[in-house]
């Protein structure tokens, strides 16, 4: 009896479920009926490239995916998103896919990230590999508190946006891709400089380091020797949690670095940061959050 129902009514049916795998046994009609039905599409990291372009482009066709999420995929590459734009975004009519997630794909590079650029929505939480020789003069990075429309994208308290006319892209922990830009809050700055010792590019943790700083730690070299010689727990620390000291006062944070033993208790440090005047040889540091020190302290 439930076969004879209107095409329309097992679509919202259908919508409503989980199982689409026992949907999809039943009969021929009722597997037409789930291509057609919006739901999400989540590939797992080992996805081989011919699985993952089969399914995208199957639902596509059938203006069926919502949501994209290929998370860590080690498929998702330059020849990958350039196929995405041809085959998907040229043909299918991108705006139908409501958000794309590529966090954590560090087989993404530079000019990959301008691939990206032409879509609509998309997450790039820490894929590393983008780096900020990029020139990202067609788009302006924001923090989402001065996002007046929450409904944009699913994005946390403070997650870093770039915005251009065609796209919103979420790009938080991306430290290789970020430079100081004056609205990069200052426990932004913080979770980059953590990020880029995790990975071990200490050259991306000195870049948001103020002049003053860089004056007393400088110049690269020997800041890099000192992170390696007395700050070496920030190198790959397995987790870390990052409180600001006082409600009042955005410049001060405690960081606390655990390693991977849950024994051992934790590094902690003070975080100082300060924002930066008006530079007549650093114009573009102007207004920028940047550390001015950090000091190890009792746990």
């Amino acid at each position: 009896m439930i076969r004879e129902l209107p095409s329309e009514l097992l679509r919202l049916i259908f919508a409503a479920s989980g199982d689409w795998h026992s949907l999809r046994l039943v009969c021929r009609s009722w597997n037409a009926i789930c291509d057609q039905v919006p739901h999400s599409l989540s590939l797992k990291r080992d996805t081989r490239v011919a699985v993952a372009k089969l399914w995208i482009h199957r639902l596509c066709l059938h203006k069926a995916l919502n949501r994209l999420f290929m998370v860590g995929c080690s498929c998702v590459d330059e020849c990958f998103i350039g196929w995405f734009n041809e085959t998907i975004v040229a043909t299918q009519g991108y705006p139908v896919i409501a958000l794309v997630d590529w966090s954590f794909c560090n087989a993404l590079a530079e000019s990959d990230f301008a691939l990206v650029c032409q879509m609509n929505k998309a997450m790039m939480d820490r894929c590393n590999a983008m780096n900020d020789s990029l020139a990202l003069t067609e788009s302006r990075l924001i923090s989402l508190p001065v996002v007046e429309d929450r409904a944009i994208m699913p994005f946390d308290d403070g997650a870093l946006l770039l915005l251009s006319d065609a796209s919103v892209i979420r790009v938080a922990g991306c430290f290789a891709l970020l430079k100081p830009h004056p609205c990069i809050a200052p426990k932004d700055v913080v979770l980059l400089q953590l990020e880029a010792l995790r990975c071990n590019e200490v050259q991306h943790c000195y870049k948001f380091a103020s002049m003053a700083n860089r004056s007393v730690t400088g110049p690269y070299n020997r800041f890099a020797a000192m992170i390696r010689n007395y700050y070496s727990c920030l190198i790959g620390f397995h987790k870390v949690a990052v409180v600001q000291v006082t409600p009042s006062d955005e410049s001060l944070f405690k960081v606390s670095v655990f390693d991977s033993s849950s024994a051992v208790l934790p590094n902690v440090f003070l975080w100082q940061l300060g924002k930066t005047s008006t530079h007549t040889t650093h114009p573009e540091l102007d207004n920028c959050w940047m550390t001015d020190g950090v000091s190890e302290i009792d746990a």
